[in-house]
């Protein structure tokens, strides 16, 4: 095998991980950077096999090696692919997928970077995100794209690992402890199913993943995003890339598998720990963060992904800065009106959609538990005309036969509180949808989640 293993450049960096919040929001303390090329890159040959480091999700991330051989690249990505007997015992049709993700990658990479719609940060020396990712990686002007089989413990589910990123891969090896560098900018994607139109959707979520990061180091002096805008902006890159929407994201918001959609669980609080542990509520973030972000951009434009990728903020003022006069409670409250009107012009609009309405069912009377940024929806049969006076962060919207209750508190502590309902059942049909719909085909296979939901954040 043709591969010289040269330094290329020297890194010293100190880093200590600070969980915050529910969302394992991960802070990186500053960091000092020095790169030192020593000689040039020795690229790699079609056919060369090396080992890499990737994690075991299953088993609290642990670290494992394997080996995977290259069997497609271009000026822009080496695809590798895992060489586990399963997979690779038929190599011509091995060779022609790796070949096929690497075509789509040339086109992946400029719709990524196109400076209208893109996701491309502002560096004042010139050089666009991937390149930065590169200098910050292997410095072979290449990403790197590895095809494993994800070990997530999820075979026989509805739901899948499809890929994950790690920002481990940028820092050289020697100075990791528990973690582990292959040393590369890279992603991990999937080959547990057949290449499909999904598998593209899941580089380009990834790929936005890297570039936040370097975007977070660069811009944010290694302030990386709350998870929820880094996942919706993830999800909105899938469209970005592809012009089409995650009918799956679009499904599972309708079907509200989970029954806790109609409790109020959204993305704002990543994983609500309120709820045990499920794939299904996590799902329900997805999903939120989908349709939330995909309404940012109908309100605000296809530009928006960059202006908030390029942020100095990293949480929620990334989003807010962007509607000046308000809040982040306010933009809750319009996009859940707009969910419940399935709205096709005016602010709140969210005309792509075909979107079925949410009901708490709370017979009693009891309230709702309400934590940061969730709302909930209760029936009314008659007209309302007088609904509860706001109260601490709850607030509340006559919708006339329906009474939307808002947390609107957009603080890092979690706390819930209480949101009056109205307590009466929906009538037959008041949950349906409008009868016109760009979603009409629904994709019912497998959904992805991201690897950090098995490892508390540490890679997304």
């Amino acid at each position: 095998m043709k591969r010289h293993f040269y330094k290329l450049f020297l890194l010293i960096i100190v880093i200590s991980l600070v969980f915050t919040t529910c969302d394992l929001n991960l802070k990186l303390p500053s960091a000092i950077l020095i790169w030192n090329i020593v000689t040039p890159f020795d690229p790699y040959e079609i056919k060369d096999t090396r080992y890499f480091w990737a994690q075991d999700l299953t088993n609290y991330g642990l670290y494992y090696q394997l080996e995977a051989i290259l069997l497609a690249q271009n000026n822009f990505c080496n695809v590798w692919v895992e060489m586990d007997a399963e997979y690779y015992k038929d190599e011509n049709e091995a060779e022609t997928k790796a070949k096929a993700i690497a075509d789509e990658y040339i086109i992946m990479y400029n719709k990524m970077l196109d400076p209208q719609t893109g996701f491309d940060a502002v560096f004042s020396e010139g050089y666009n995100t991937l390149q930065a990712a590169d200098f910050m990686g292997d410095q072979d002007g290449k990403l790197c794209i590895l095809l494993l089989d994800i070990k997530d413990g999820l075979e026989g589910t509805k739901t899948y690992v499809a890929g994950y990123y790690s920002w481990v891969n940028h820092f050289k090896d020697p100075y990791m402890t528990v973690n582990r560098s292959n040393e590369s900018d890279m992603i991990y994607v999937s080959k547990r199913y057949e290449l499909t139109e999904n598998t593209y959707r899941v580089v380009a979520h990834e790929l936005q993943h890297l570039m936040n990061f370097v975007t977070s180091v660069r811009n944010r002096n290694f302030s990386l995003m709350d998870l929820w805008i880094d996942e919706g902006l993830a999800g909105a890159a899938e469209w970005v890339y592809s012009g089409t929407h995650s009918l799956s994201r679009v499904e599972w918001y309708n079907d509200d598998e989970s029954g806790l959609i109609k409790q109020g669980n959204n993305f704002f609080v990543w994983n609500n720990s309120r709820y045990s542990y499920s794939v299904k509520s996590v799902l329900d973030d997805y999903a939120t963060a989908y349709l939330f972000f995909q309404w940012l951009r109908l309100q605000k434009g296809n530009g928006v992904y960059k202006d908030i990728i390029n942020s100095p903020y990293s949480d929620y003022q990334a989003i807010t800065t962007l509607f000046p006069g308000k809040t982040m409670g306010d933009l809750l409250e319009e996009w859940y009106i707009a969910n419940y009107n399935n709205s096709y012009i005016g602010v709140g609009g969210i005309h792509e959609f075909n979107l079925k309405r949410h009901y708490i069912l709370n017979p009693e009377g009891m309230p709702a538990y309400l934590y940061n940024g969730e709302g909930v929806f209760s029936f009314s049969k008659e007209p309302l005309e007088d609904i509860p006076e706001n109260s601490g962060n709850i607030r509340y919207t006559n919708l006339t036969n329906a009474l939307l209750a808002l947390n609107g508190n957009t603080s890092r502590t979690v706390s819930a509180e209480i949101g009056e309902v109205t307590g009466d059942n929906p009538l037959a049909g008041s949950m349906g949808m409008r009868s016109a719909s760009v979603s009409s085909e629904i994709n019912s296979g497998p959904r992805a989640i991201s690897a950090g939901e098995l490892t508390q954040g540490l890679i997304r």
